[in-house]
């Protein structure tokens, strides 16, 4: 161990202000990313540009590669222009100080001396990094270290924790360019901003930044001498006693004006610089300074010590004069490795070495390629060198350089592997100063052995607000994992990283090792203190090598592999100390059986870097085991993996006399692979599948165990790359939640795979494996929660997208089955029946099964659709129904996902009145059914389709043509007063365009775009006419779609959905010629349909009567006048005689009048009644159907409610539906199944459970229940969204609430089937104690329903409805608003002796609800022994009271299958 660094207060108080900083810094930072607060304001907070050097115009590729994707995910600020890669001048290397040079001539010549005004980056990040080759492919600006800077659970590269660490430095530096390497990243407290002066200064020079450095650390470093007494009092005025300035690391000292050297906010004038001197030197230059303790600090520590060079600021005056000196002297410089640091410093400060002796040093200079020009015109190998300083020197002389001392602060160089393993895994001090977790820490790791088995526990939660993994059990304390993949059973030992490894099962690392992108096969061993590193190459290399790519496995597409092994601490670039994994590199070598000539050309160094000793393979596995062979054989120890089969390696077929090429293959140097042969973009994608690999796992598991959605961010940190943002859309974030579901598919196909291989079991297969036009009901449920759980927290920008994704996947998931199917409704479902009953034959004859589609509807006879007699209308007419509780279990995506259960029953409704009392002329209206649809033809009328909504309560009539199949499909927005007719048309006349949409939304081919569509000039899209010709069975016929609600549009009672099942019953009858009759078993179907004359028929004309013909009266009456003049006695009574022929004439024309007109009403009442008998006689004579099923009825409203976007359940199909108090349930088909279900069996099935009420229980029960309108109304999407969002979420306590719901409605029927049970006489009166125990059990139940409901969603409750609550109390033993709640109806059961009136009184004084008022119901139960079910008959066919479920009085109603 080497002298210790110095510190100058307390170790624990520098750790942690540099802490402080750290994280101070990253919060800072994240605040200017994308979505952040200052993301749009970054003027003055982060740099106008930020350049990135390149050894070459290739490698420059590579690094704008790497941005372009680290910019895409949302990992660096600003818009993707301020990153700019320079690629050093072609030639032989210009060093640091020419690469400057270099970048400055670009940006003068792109955008002329923009340093003038603005602050620039400059990272050097040309090279190879051959000391350390895990950076040597993809470049060390962009090797990774353990924190994560952009808060998405993925290691941050070094040019982010560059822009962390330096996130101070734009707003208080003067404009300019900031240089720093590329591979260094500097830890240290807070930074003071600095005085007008200093910065005038500074612009002027160079502003370097010091670090307190052991004597040894100096000899490989730029040293400063400033003036000691000036330090001294620097440092002594910044650490004090180590109290009273420890926040502030980097204070300004008082300021002695009088002085020469200046000092303002900690910064410093140089004397002189070193570049990489001996002790000598440091101790002649005076740049030896004493011990903390020396210097009079109490709680200082460390030796001797000098303050050492990192990153330096060019100002922009100094830029100016570079500029023209790089300008005027092009081949001078050209082809010169300068140094930015020791050849722009050295002649630079108040008191430069007067002889200038570093002009001719080149010791330390690691190019060779500065030895000459190619013109000979200097002999000797620095001259060109020398000449190249000098001019430098002449151009910097006499420019200020200031310091700026970071005490305390520490300079992390990640350069060498000793380094970058030490800086990673090992030193816990430089581990806790990066903004994240301590040494044993995994970022963007999927760790099997933690993950799996230990699951989510509170212990490995993430660490603070870095979003680091906590390590798991299969990595020893201090190793450090970096978006790698760690199968079960593997183990990692102490102070190992690992970085972009696949670590498969049972594999071992032993202690320090240091690995990257690495894929360790299964079982094999790597022994401490190694490192490996594999490259994928190119096709120059395969070639070379004879290998065939093999296309398998996740090797990133390459067409071959080498793996570099070496040990951690071998020498790798000093000719004759080189060694191999701790042998010399020739004898190394010989062990491996090679001659050095095929090891080395002639004239090569002979160095570890150039020898060519790493054999090829065509897979990353291969090459790992290649590597772990050759160090076997070079260590002369036995592999570690005894036995294991070669895999696919390749041996042979290299070209004769290649240099590389021995008996066993191709071999290639550390040099070869880093510069000529690798293939970066392979190992980019090698990377990114193994991202996915990674992020498989994490969704699975996330899935599996149904974390809520805004944990998930938290649990799994890489899946915060994938965060919504405010760019994208609800099909982007679609895309990506499913992109991520089949992520984890893959992971378990893979999974099963290992296991078929290790344990030589037989493949069961998986419904994963099979394929699917688009994905599963499982899939799409899935991607909706991954959607969310991808929303941005806070709901900040992106929300939106991430809620609509959902929603959209929602939708698809019950939609899509019917994309799938043959046609449920109608002509085409019949049709498609007689051909896949065709179909199946012609197949079981030729012995095969058939492929056809399933399910399908039977065949029908061919009575059932009757082509011939064409009926013009169907009228199907619904009740309403009530729920009484388990009301949300019903509702997608839970009724798809668990078993729902509501208790239900349906009601006849009277909104004739105010009240119960009757209307204002005191005529109680008589209780109907409220829901009626009417489907016609239109005679004459192709391609039309008529949408007709009648007046109904506080809803004025409508209607609206539609002449195209695209104007039928706009259903998705549910406040169009049409939405509901045209997606329940939609689904049952054209039902595979209807759900094409929804199922198109979520399906996307392999390049993840939206599949393509037919082009239009080829494919003629199927007209509207030629869909109602094929559904009416005629041409030339229209379709009219009318309803009627006698009911508040979103009353809650159902109205919707109850319509949208009449709307489609009546259409499918109206195509069929037929009745149907679906199975229900012990149930009776509550709706009823007839043949009717059509709405738009025109009523026969009454016939006028022909005007009676004009007779002479006037004549005579005129001649009587003029004739009369001769006597007044006869004038009057020839008048007189003239009226009273007219009136007889008068008289006579009434009569005849009256007679005709009786004669056309009898008409037309005899052809009207024809009419009505003709509609009679088709209705009774229409032949029975039972398909489709009502199940496939049921769930056909469900995707109904999916186009609309209303998103409801099947509560109030089922409800309206069907006869009797029912406790309903549903599932889907394979809930608890590992196999999903297909088609339509993806969705619920239901069960139903009757309760038992005899007429006097019925009767008994009717009386006690009352139903108050709030006045109040709602769209139920809008209170539903919520539970739905809730649910999707998985948010706390709502899979608890919902499960006690559904457990509430069995509960709830139970003690209706005590009511039931009980003798008739229990209900004389006010009814028996046991009657009314049974009622104040279902109250009291209803009260706890609703108090759980309302504090899990408040939405459903309002003001008016709390006041109606309150207002009812006193009368009833519970209430419950119905339907989604927020306004509608409320259900009130009454306390014994109280009566409607009590209850309505009570309502009309409610101040809060000023519209509310009792609505006369009348439930239709079954009664058990046959009664009227409590008044429940109603006139029609199929929907008559009685006829109740079972024969005697005793409890415990039937569970019957809805087939």
């Amino acid at each position: 161990m080497g002298p210790m660094a110095p510190h100058f207060r307390g170790v624990d108080t520098e750790q942690r202000a540099m802490v402080a900083g750290a994280e101070a810094r990253l919060r800072e930072y994240r605040r200017m990313l994308p979505g952040g607060d200052l993301a749009t304001s970054l003027e003055g907070r982060f740099w106008d540009a930020v350049v990135v050097t390149a050894a070459n115009e290739a490698q420059a590729g590579v690094y704008r590669a790497q941005l372009d994707q680290l910019h895409s995910r949302g990992q660096l600020p600003g818009e993707r222009t301020r990153y700019l890669v320079v690629p050093d001048p072609p030639g032989p290397r210009v060093g640091s100080g020419g690469a400057t040079l270099h970048v400055l001539l670009r940006l003068q010549a792109d955008v002329g001396p923009c340093w003038r005004r603005s602050r620039i980056l400059l990272l050097h990040a040309g090279g190879y990094s051959e000391r350390s080759p895990a950076h040597g492919t993809l470049g060390k600006a962009f090797a990774q270290i353990p924190m994560d800077a952009a808060n998405m659970g993925a290691p941050a590269t070094m040019l982010e924790a560059q822009l962390v660490y330096l996130q101070e430095l734009p707003a208080s530096t003067p404009p300019g360019i900031f240089i720093s390497a590329a591979d260094v990243v500097l830890q240290m407290p807070a930074l003071a901003s600095l005085d007008e002066a200093t910065m005038e200064r500074a612009s002027h020079g160079i502003l370097a930044l010091g670090h307190a450095s052991t004597v040894a650390i100096g000899r490989s470093h730029g040293v400063f001498v400033c003036d000691r007494h000036e330090l001294v009092e620097l440092i002594r005025a910044t650490a004090g006693d180590g109290k009273e300035n420890e926040n502030n690391a980097n204070a300004a000292p008082v300021r002695d004006e009088n002085r020469a050297v200046r000092t303002g906010a900690g910064v410093i004038e140089c004397a002189r610089c070193l570049q990489k001197p001996s002790d000598a030197a440091m101790r002649a230059a005076n740049a030896v300074l004493p011990t903390p303790a020396g210097m009079g600090l109490p709680n200082g520590g460390g030796g001797e010590w000098v303050l050492t060079d990192s990153a330096f600021h060019l100002g922009w005056r100094m830029c100016d004069a570079l500029v023209n000196l790089a300008a005027t002297n092009p081949e001078a410089l050209a082809g010169v490795e300068i140094c930015a640091y020791g050849d722009f410093m050295q002649p630079m400060g108040t008191d430069p070495d007067p002889h200038a002796a570093y002009l001719k040093r080149v010791d330390h200079v690691a190019s060779v390629a500065s030895s000459g020009g190619s013109d000979g015109a200097y002999d000797s190998k620095g001259d060109r060198l020398a000449r190249a300083r000098t001019l430098v020197s002449g151009c910097v002389r006499g420019r200020p350089l200031l310091i700026r001392p970071l005490l305390p602060s520490r300079f992390v160089h990640v350069g060498t592997m000793p380094e970058l393993l030490s800086h990673t895994a090992v030193d816990v001090n430089v581990l806790a100063a990066y903004p994240a977790a301590h040494a044993g820490v995994t970022v963007g790791t999927w760790d099997s052995g933690m993950m799996e088995t230990a699951g989510f526990g509170a212990s490995r939660r993430s660490i603070g607000a870095d979003g680091v993994w906590g390590s798991g059990r299969s990595s020893g304390p201090g190793a450090c994992m970096l978006a790698s993949h760690v199968a079960m059973g593997a183990r990692v030992g102490h102070g190992s990283l690992l970085a972009h490894c696949d670590v498969h099962a049972l594999a071992t690392v032993g202690s320090g090792c240091l690995l990257h992108d690495v894929d360790l096969p299964p079982g094999v061993v790597v022994p401490p203190g190694v490192f490996m590193h594999c490259v994928p190459l190119n096709e120059a290399a395969a070639a070379g090598a004879g290998v065939v790519a093999d296309a398998a496995g996740p090797s990133g597409g390459a067409h071959c592999w080498t793996c570099i092994v070496m040990d951690v601490k071998d020498e790798v670039k000093s000719a004759g100390k080189s060694t191999l994994l701790g042998v010399p590199v020739a004898d190394a070598a010989g062990r491996l059986g090679l001659d050095p000539i095929a090891v080395w050309a002639d004239g090569e160094a002979r160095t570890t870097t150039l020898a060519r000793l790493f054999p090829v393979r065509s897979t990353s596995q291969d090459a790992a085991t290649a590597a772990l062979e050759l160090l076997a054989k070079v260590r002369g120890v036995p592999p570690g993996t005894p036995g294991r089969r070669g895999g696919r390696s390749v041996r042979g077929g290299s070209k004769p006399g290649h240099a590389g090429a021995t008996d066993e293959g191709l071999r290639v140097s550390v040099s070869e692979a880093l510069r000529v042969l690798a293939d970066h973009a392979a190992m980019s994608r090698r990377r990114d599948e193994l991202r996915r690999k990674i992020l498989g796992p994490i969704v699975r598991q996330m899935v599996r165990k149904e974390y809520a959605a805004d944990t998930w961010l938290d649990r799994a940190p890489p899946l915060r790359s994938f965060v919504t943002g405010g760019g994208d859309t609800a099909e982007t974030c679609t895309k990506k939640a499913l992109e991520l579901v089949k992520l984890a598919h893959s992971y378990a196909r893979a999974r099963r795979a290992s296991r078929v291989e290790r344990e030589g079991i037989a493949s069961k297969g998986s419904d994963d494996d099979a394929e699917s036009p688009g994905p599963s009901r499982r899939d799409l449920l899935a991607a909706g929660r991954v959607a969310l759980a991808l929303s941005p927290p806070g709901g900040g920008p992106g929300a939106e997208a991430a809620e609509a994704a959902a929603r959209r996947c929602l939708r698809a998931a019950v939609v899509s089955p019917f994309a799938r199917v043959a046609p449920l409704f109608g002509r085409p479902a019949a049709e498609a029946a007689e051909k896949a009953a065709f179909f199946a034959t012609v197949m079981s004859v030729l012995g095969e099964e058939d492929p056809g589609e399933a399910p399908l509807p039977p065949a029908p006879s061919a009575a059932a659709v009757s082509r011939s007699g064409i009926m013009a209308a169907v009228r199907t007419e619904y009740p309403a129904r009530l729920n009484l509780a388990g009301g949300w279990t019903d509702t997608p995506p839970f009724s798809l996902e668990r078993r729902g259960a509501v208790l239900h029953v349906p009601v006849l409704t009277a909104y004739g009145g105010a009240s119960e009392g009757g209307n204002d002329d005191g005529v109680v209206p008589e209780v109907t059914m409220p829901i009626a649809a009417t489907a016609s033809r239109l005679p004459g009328k192709p391609g039309l389709v008529m949408l007709v909504s009648e007046p109904g309560p506080g809803v004025p009539g409508r209607h609206e043509e539609l002449r195209s199949v695209e104007e039928l499909l706009r259903c998705d927005d549910p406040s169009h007063p049409f939405a509901l007719h045209r997606a329940c048309v939609a689904l049952t006349v054209a039902q595979r365009s209807a759900a094409a949409g929804p199922a198109a939304d979520v399906t996307f081919d392999k390049n993840g775009d939206p599949p393509s569509r037919p082009d239009a000039g080829t494919v003629r899209p199927e007209s509207l006419a030629d869909v109602l010709t094929r559904f009416l069975g005629a041409p030339g016929m229209g379709l009219e779609l009318r309803t009627r609600v006698d009911l508040p549009r979103g009353s809650g009672l159902g109205s919707s959905s109850v319509l949208a099942l009449a709307a489609i019953h009546a259409l499918h009858e109206l195509s069929t010629g037929c009745e149907w009759r679906p199975s229900v078993g012990d149930a009776t179907w509550a709706g009823r349909s007839a043949v009717v004359v059509p709405p738009w028929s025109p009523v026969p004309a009454e016939p006028v009567a022909a005007p009676v013909p004009a007779t002479a009266t006037t004549t005579d009456e005129a001649t009587g006048e003029e004739e009369g003049g001769d006597g007044e006695g006869e004038s009057e009574e020839a008048a007189k005689k003239a009226e009273a022929k007219a009136e007889a004439e008068r008289k006579e024309k009434e009569a005849k009048e009256k007679e005709a007109k009786a004669a056309a009403a009898a008409a037309v009442a005899a052809k009207t009644k024809q009419r009505e008998d003709n509609a009679a006689a088709q209705t009774k004579s229409r032949p029975p159907i039972a398909w489709p099923s009502a199940r496939d009825a049921f769930n056909a409203v469900l995707a109904v409610e999916q186009l609309m976007t209303t998103g409801g359940g099947w509560q109030d199909q089922v409800g309206g539906a069907l006869l009797g108090m029912r406790l309903t349930s549903a599932a889907s088909a394979d809930l608890g199944d590992p196999h999903e279900a297909k088609g339509m069996d993806a969705l619920p099935d239901y069960e139903v459970r009757i309760a038992r009420l005899p007429s006097a229980a019925a009767e008994f029960l009717s009386g006690r229940v009352a139903c108050v309108f709030t006045g109040a109304v709602r769209l139920a999407a809008t209170v539903a969204r919520g539970v739905v969002d809730a649910w999707q979420r998985r948010a706390p306590g709502v899979e608890e609430a919902l499960r006690a719901c559904a457990a509430m409605g069995k509960d709830m029927a139970d003690a209706f089937d005590r009511l039931g049970a009980l003798p008739a006489d229990a209900f004389v009166g006010e009814g028996s104690e046991d009657a009314n125990a049974a009622l104040e059990a279902v109250g009291s139940i209803l009260e706890r329903h609703k108090v759980l409901q309302e504090r899990l969603w408040p939405s459903i409750n309002s003001p008016a409805v709390a006041a109606l609550y309150a207002a009812v109390a006193p009368h009833a033993t519970g209430s419950h608003i119905c339907g989604a709640g927020n306004g509608g109806h409320i259900v009130v059961f009454m306390k014994p002796g109280v009566g409607v009136q009590a209850v309505s009184d009570a309502v009309a004084g409610c101040a809060e609800a000023p519209d509310a008022r009792l609505v006369r119901i009348q439930m239709m139960l079954h009664g058990g022994d046959g009664g009227d079910g409590g008044g429940a008959g109603v006139r029609g066919d199929g929907a008559s009271g009685g006829g109740g479920v079972g024969d005697g009085p005793e409890g415990g109603g039937k569970r019957r299958r809805i087939a």
